[in-house]
């Protein structure tokens, strides 16, 4: 019972926070949003793991934070692989946006796959015992892993993206830039 109402507080907080991201993204670029949106929550599940809400509360606090991530990532991300594709068009001459959003989609599969792996050989690494119903039976280095699982390592990798989208070369001034550009081409013709 408790699984299913942390899975309809993440679906439903995701859908909370669309308008509100949103609205945040008609007033500052998409692309810092995205960064404050997944760096934030990366630096929270960091400190999370660290600070001690306990029990169910800590698991709450843990899946907003990871929803507002979760949220800023299936809005934002779309968008931004259509940014580079306009872009990548300019340069080339030639579309290329069914191959980007392949790419994407590939990537994405081959990251879940990857990290459901990762997941697997770090519970039986830290002794995890799955025919154990009560988490209180587990060993501690189990529990402390299946912590680490779901706040310190995506905390981690969510700081990695906000410091690669740092380098990230498209804004909203840039996109809008080529929009008209690639207009007054269309108008032209």
């Amino acid at each position: 019972r408790a699984v299913s109402g942390i899975m309809l507080l993440i679906t439903v907080s995701g859908i909370v926070f669309v308008p509100f991201i949103e609205r945040t993204c008609r007033r500052f670029d998409k692309k810092n949003v995205f960064m404050v949106g997944i760096g934030g929550a990366g630096v929270l599940l960091i400190a999370l793991r660290f600070i001690d809400i306990g029990g169910y509360s800590g698991l709450i606090a843990a899946c907003l934070v990871y929803s507002v991530a979760n949220t800023c990532y299936w809005q934002l991300m779309p968008s931004m692989i259509y940014d580079v594709s306009e872009i990548e068009e300019r340069e080339s001459g030639k579309s290329h946006a069914g191959a980007v959003v392949s790419l994407q989609a590939l990537s994405e599969s081959i990251c879940i796959a990857v990290g459901l792996q990762m997941l697997g050989i770090i519970l039986e690494k830290s002794g995890f015992d799955e025919t154990l119903e009560a988490a209180a039976a587990q060993p501690e280095t189990a529990l402390a892993w299946v912590s680490n699982s779901f706040t310190l390592i995506p905390g981690l990798f969510m700081t990695f993206v906000f410091i690669i989208m740092i380098g990230y070369p498209i804004t909203k001034n840039k996109i809008e830039s080529i929009l008209a550009e690639k207009n007054n081409n269309i108008a032209e013709k």
